[in-house]
């Protein structure tokens, strides 16, 4: 369907306008509940400690100081208004100070957790600012691989011929280019959606948008609950892909965003085999508030990850190009 400027610019107005809602509602704040907020998180137990003695608890923190042979800890729970510190015990897992954790276990009295499992986020605090270098480089192979495939705006019936062809970033980005290049040995597609599809695996990563513009901030200037973690979901997927689509020509849009919702969802489906310690994923299915269980095969911080999905990725390329002489073939008709 053939859509005028003024038509794309209503309609982008629209979905972002439901991003924006997306977020107030899951910021909304409501009352503990198994089914929105299966554990009292650092706010809860900011509020009402003693209310929350002998729950179950999954909670993010920053390490301070580990006792190896007390297997204890102190680690900082930041909950946005404040931070809360926790001796945690039963903790044997390696970590230095600055490092991120999940602790999963049952909330004791006296500011304490008997961890029942603990999963290393990053193991030092420089780890955080590795997997942001490394979420940069898959910012900029999406960035090239949008040029080379000739960027949203190449219109229908012009032919591809002559152009070249973000866990972190990165390995989100890799992931459906390694599936739809090993597919199109078997499948015959236009192979210029491969680069959408890449693309696509970024949106959930635009939640972080949170270090630019904190939700805190949108928060205080709209007066209202607000979260940017529904972009890093289904429902975040499906109207940011199609946002994106619009920008694509006539003829164009449905293979554009179909493209894209096989990149975002496959992202999701990778962060869905992350370790979390309670066993249990996030709501990346939101508006669906289920968490979906988890094989915990990785944590973000993990560079075996990284380094398997450059060498998976070097290697598909490598075979595709040279050993089956894919490198003339631009698209299928």
């Amino acid at each position: 369907m053939k859509l005028t400027a003024v038509r794309r610019v209503g309609l982008l107005v629209v979905l972002a306008g439901l991003v924006f809602g997306m977020g107030l509602h899951a910021g909304t704040e409501r009352p503990y509940d198994q089914q929105h907020s299966p554990y009292p998180d650092g706010e809860d137990l900011a509020a009402d400690y003693d209310r929350f003695v002998g729950s179950e608890t999954r909670l993010w923190g920053t390490v301070q100081r580990v006792d190896p042979a007390a297997e204890t800890a102190v680690i900082t729970v930041d909950y946005g208004s404040g931070t809360l510190d926790f001796t945690v015990t039963g903790f044997d897992a390696v970590v230095d100070p600055g490092g991120a954790v999940q602790v999963y276990g049952t909330v004791e009295r006296d500011a304490t957790i008997d961890a029942t499992n603990v999963v290393v986020v990053n193991p030092a605090g420089a780890s955080a600012t590795v997997k942001y270098a490394v979420s940069a480089v898959g910012a900029l192979l999406v960035l090239a691989a949008f040029s080379a495939a000739g960027g949203p705006t190449f219109e229908s019936g012009r032919s591809s011929r002559g152009r070249t062809r973000m866990a972190e970033l990165l390995t989100h980005v890799l992931v459906p280019y390694v599936v739809l290049t090993a597919l199109g040995w078997r499948v015959e597609f236009d192979r210029r959606w491969v680069p959408v599809a890449m693309g696509g695996a970024a949106i959930p990563d635009l939640s972080k948008v949170d270090l630019v513009v904190g939700a805190e901030a949108v928060e205080s200037l709209v007066g209202h609950g607000f979260a940017w973690s529904p972009i890093s979901s289904l429902g975040g997927v499906v109207v940011i892909g199609a946002a994106i689509a619009l920008l694509f020509g006539d003829g164009l849009r449905r293979r554009a965003y179909a493209a894209l919702l096989v990149g975002g969802t496959s992202a999701l489906v990778v962060d869905g085999l992350r370790a979390f310690a309670d066993g249990r994923s996030d709501f990346w299915l939101y508006p669906i508030y289920w968490r979906p269980p988890t094989p915990s095969l990785y944590v973000t911080a993990d560079s075996r990850v990284t380094v398997l999905s450059v060498g998976v990725a070097v290697a598909v390329f490598l075979l595709d190009r040279y050993a089956l002489g894919r490198h003339e073939d631009t698209s299928a008709a």
